[in-house]
């Protein structure tokens, strides 16, 4: 086996579709040297390519059967499975599809021959907010892609094919779908498809079928239809209380925010951490409401503008509509942008009652001057759809909440809260990386200070002897569901779980 091979493997590629920024994430070098890596892998069998700059492990090396929708699903992004595809996927017609059909919204329709079979792509004009309507995100071993429910495939079908209204005798026995099929609609199904097209041909036709099937449809006048995919995200939070709910609706909007900064290749150049990061990312049980990055390298003239027409689009994808506010300024190494939604909600069931003009804010920040010595890793994380993230490791973005314990000047329980996961996970911070960020801003800016274990501890210790921790306790309640453990919160506990920490770092050297 290649090394190359083995690397994709051990990053977790082998159950992945990959594209050329993937494998520059995670092999770095010129595009020649990659060109290189990519050509002898082929050669060998160990790589398929899908199309250009997308590709799969061989069979062999791969750690699950890769699903043909999943693949579909990110040969081209922003697309879904659609037309016969989608009808057979629900049992509605009986033949057996043997092509995966798509829908995507730009971009030419093109089809691709591929050793999992073949995949076609057709362009639909649809309108820009409601493209996803009508679709729900499916799930096959783990693997994520998005299906038109029937209705939404039917339309697809019949706007693709010119298809006239001819009565349902055609829909019986032309596509032969079963009447108990058809009986199962309902008019929120319309409601969701019909906003969908501009064609009138098409809207005459579900209003025929409406007519037929729903003579009289009194059920749910007037209510709002949902957004499935948003929707059933929201499901998954379970919140019991406006507060969580809130909460659950400004990760899912982070959540695609960061799917538009892949898809932008914001990682290219930067890093995600943070508090948001670690909730994302390895489950961090308390809720975080921005988002902070890190670039690689030093750049004052970097700029948020870059990125905000993907953030736009994305959101779009799913009937979002944000406000983006960029608050960036010259001469500051930490550039801000916040983006408002109000839109979100509107899409949703939601259990319990918001204000009419609440808007979720979520802010965004950089440090394009960050100090030296960070270590990465390549992240999947799978909403709305597989995409990859570059994230600080959790012994890096310990440095940095260590960082910020010794230098910041005012109390943050949530600091305090983080400090003790870490302990609980017995992580060792990077004290190079550290080192740098005191030498760089803080108390001991400009000082040379070699922090060592030792130095660590003690200066911990200070720290958690002058705290207020009632003051703390209420910093970072609002941020947790399970609030029990912050009884503990005192001096002589966390004087407790500094000493395990001190066994941690001392057990290792």
């Amino acid at each position: 086996m290649l090394a190359s091979t083995e690397k994709l493997q051990e990053a977790g590629f082998a159950s992945r579709v990959f594209t050329e920024r993937d494998l520059a994430h995670l092999f770095g070098g010129t595009p020649a040297r990659r060109y290189g890596l990519v050509n002898k892998a082929l050669a060998k069998g160990e790589l398929i390519r899908i199309r250009r700059g997308v590709y799969i492990l061989a069979e062999k090396y791969r750690t699950t059967k890769l699903s043909q929708f999943f693949v579909a699903s990110r040969t081209i992004y922003k697309s879904y499975i659609s037309f016969e595809s989608a009808l057979s996927y629900h049992g509605w017609i009986p033949e057996r599809v043997t092509i995966v059909m798509s829908v995507i919204n730009k971009g030419r329709s093109r089809s691709f021959e591929t050793p999992l079979g073949e995949f076609k792509y057709v362009y639909l004009p649809v309108n820009a907010l409601e493209f996803l309507n009508g679709v729900a995100r499916q799930t096959h071993n783990g693997q994520a892609f998005f299906m038109a429910k029937p209705l939404r495939a039917l339309a697809d079908y019949v706007y693709d094919r010119k298809i006239e209204w001819m009565g349902i005798d055609y829909l019986l026995e032309g596509l032969r779908i079963e009447a108990e099929n058809l009986n199962r609609l309902r008019i929120d199904d319309f409601k969701e498809v019909l906003p969908v097209f501009r064609a009138k041909r098409v809207r005459s036709f579900l209003e025929h079928l409406q007519k037929e099937i729903l003579p009289t449809p009194k059920k749910n006048r007037g209510k709002m239809m949902s957004h499935s995919i948003i929707n059933d995200r929201l499901k998954k939070y379970s919140p019991k209380t406006v507060e969580e709910e809130g909460d659950a609706l400004k990760e899912i909007l982070q959540e695609i925010i960061l799917n538009g900064l892949s898809e932008a290749h914001f990682f290219d150049d930067a890093i995600f951490h943070g508090g948001t990061c670690l909730r994302i990312i390895y489950n961090l049980p308390r809720f975080s409401e921005d988002l902070d990055f890190l670039l690689k390298e030093t750049n004052p003239d970097f700029k948020w503008q870059d990125y905000q027409k993907a953030i736009i689009e994305v959101c779009k994808l799913y009937g979002i509509s944000p406000e983006i506010r960029d608050k960036s300024k010259l001469g500051t190494n930490v550039q801000k942008m916040f983006i408002k939604d109000k839109s979100i909600g509107k899409l949703l069931e939601l259990s319990f009652k918001h204000h009419p003009h609440q808007k979720i804010l979520i802010k965004l920040e950089i440090d394009t001057n960050p100090p030296k010595g960070s270590t990465t890793e390549i992240k999947f994380l799978d909403f709305p759809v597989d995409f990859a993230v570059e994230i600080q490791d959790m012994s890096s973005n310990f440095a940095n909440k260590s960082h910020a314990l010794l230098c910041r000047s005012y109390l943050k329980g949530r600091d305090w809260y983080d400090f003790l996961w870490y302990i609980k996970r017995e992580v060792i911070p990077n004290f190079q990386l550290l080192s740098n960020a005191l030498e760089q801003q803080g108390t001991w800016a400009g000082q040379a200070i070699e922090v060592t274990p030792k130095w660590y501890i003690e200066k911990l210790e200070s720290q958690i002897k002058s705290i207020n921790w009632e003051t703390a306790k209420k910093d970072v309640a609002p941020f947790l569901r399970e609030k029990k453990t912050l009884s503990l919160w005192s001096t002589d506990f966390f004087m407790e779980r500094l000493e395990k920490l001190k066994n941690t770092l001392f057990s290792y050297q």
